[in-house]
């Protein structure tokens, strides 16, 4: 039986998401590539393919505060066949930080000059 990719792991920023996984532990055959695929409710499906040796992907010009999937699959077989199960994992992009940082600093300053 074979093994879905492991540990998958999103780290995303308000506009960005890196996605790591690690080599199933009983792939079905030789692992020839990853597939990744982000959707959400607001975009179509982006697929991004990965050599069997890179275990890390990005994405990038992502909505802030966004509720996305992401899914990566172990692509084995002669002919590109996707076997085996994939891992999937949900995250929400950052509100945008940055922002919230220069108002702080501007209300701060507001209150000193009184």
């Amino acid at each position: 039986m074979s093994v879905a990719p492991g540990n998958l792991m999103t780290m995303p920023t308000n506009t960005t998401v890196t996605v790591s996984w690690e080599m199933p532990s009983d792939p079905n055959g030789v692992v020839s590539e990853y597939i990744i695929t982000l959707m959400s409710e607001m975009m179509a499906s982006v697929n991004q393919s990965v050599t069997n040796t890179t275990l890390v992907a990005m994405f990038d010009e992502l909505a802030p505060f966004t509720n996305y999937t992401v899914t990566v699959r172990a692509l084995t077989g002669e002919q590109g066949d996707i076997q085996g199960l994939n891992t999937t994992d949900t995250f929400m992009t950052d509100t945008g930080g940055k922002c919230t940082v220069y108002v702080a600093k501007k209300i701060q300053k507001s209150m000193h000059a009184n």
